[in-house]
């Protein structure tokens, strides 16, 4: 079992708590999963509760909502990239992708996805819903998901390129240059590249990346 977060009308808590969140009532579109073809009605829940997205919080209207956690069983949902299935609505290629990148929850690694989304194939019963800030809350181990997706590249771009995050550097401070934020100098002798800020003089020298070492991430 796994806790996944799921916002809903605060005015609909009171129901869902006493009889479970049916999924033809929460579904929020179709997707095909698995290997049968067919499009099924999925809920869109997420890994952290810092993960949900921002909706419109009026007290005294019914447009409050309520975070609620529920245990689901890992093995009966899936993972999907929620920004590759956003741009992937605009861009059919990106589709594509994001429906052959989705995972069984039980087989996600954590930090592989940005903003990764749970999509629930299956209804909710009452006894596998809590409401957040409630005592019952149980710890959540990390962050955010996008906190944990950086950390997650950065440690799969150190262990490709081993050089403690000079070509980022290196690439930022360009961008920076290019912007008119800094002052670039080249010293072809050492193979460095001395940028100076031009707001605060900080001076940061870094090494010319190889292209041959750079290409060899992502």
């Amino acid at each position: 079992m796994a806790g996944v977060y799921f916002q809903i009308k605060s005015t609909a808590v009171a129901d869902a708590v006493q009889c479970g969140m049916k999924l033809k009532e929460f579904a929020s579109r179709e997707l095909v999963l698995g290997n049968d073809g067919q499009a099924r009605p999925v809920m869109v829940a997420w890994l952290h509760p810092d993960d949900l997205p921002q909706k419109s919080d009026n007290p005294g209207t019914d447009r409050q909502f309520t975070c609620l956690r529920l245990e689901v069983d890992s093995a009966r949902c899936f993972i999907g990239d929620a920004d590759l299935y956003r741009a992937g609505l605009r861009h059919p290629n990106l589709m594509q992708r994001y429906l052959a990148s989705i995972v069984i929850l039980r087989d996600y690694q954590y930090g592989n996805f940005c903003s990764p989304e749970c999509l629930l194939t299956h209804s909710i019963l009452d006894q596998q819903i809590e409401i957040m800030g409630t005592a019952k809350d149980v710890p959540v181990l990390f962050e955010n998901s996008k906190t944990l997706y950086m950390q997650h590249m950065m440690d799969n771009y150190e262990e490709a390129v081993q050089d403690g995050g000079n070509a980022l550097l290196f690439s930022w401070c360009r961008l920076q240059e290019s912007k008119g934020l800094l002052e670039r100098y080249m010293d072809e002798t050492m193979g460095k590249e001395i940028f100076v800020s031009k707001r605060t003089g900080k001076v940061v020298v870094l090494d010319v990346p190889d292209r041959a070492t750079a290409e060899v991430w992502p």
